[in-house]
């Protein structure tokens, strides 16, 4: 099953081109959802948030929720700056579908 399917939105490149993304505001909502779960259980089990490896455990094979959100962002974003994302996803005054919007370019 693809993630998205049948929801392809645009994000709009920086020279004003669009670009056809597969992946809808609202899956990439839950995947924000399920980043900061993620964030919440390592402080939990580890006291403080720990970079894990993938092979590290069930902590560690969640953390593959981000590479997910990396393959997913809007193309404007990773041409524009790539530490951009992190930024977005750190910033919990936005709620999680503003969040997504940001990182989906909309």
């Amino acid at each position: 099953m693809d993630i998205g399917l049948g929801h392809a939105d645009t994000c709009v490149l920086k020279d004003g081109m669009e670009k056809q993304t597969c992946m809808s505001v609202e899956d990439m909502t839950h995947l924000v959802y399920i980043m900061d779960a993620y964030r919440e259980l390592n402080i939990a089990f580890c006291g403080e948030e720990m970079m894990l490896g993938f092979d590290e455990g069930c902590i560690g094979a969640l953390s593959r929720v981000y590479k997910v959100i990396a393959h997913n962002v809007c193309a404007g974003m990773k041409e524009n700056d790539f530490a951009g994302e992190d930024e977005v996803l750190l910033d919990t005054s936005l709620t999680h579908e503003q969040r997504a919007k940001k990182l989906l370019g909309k």
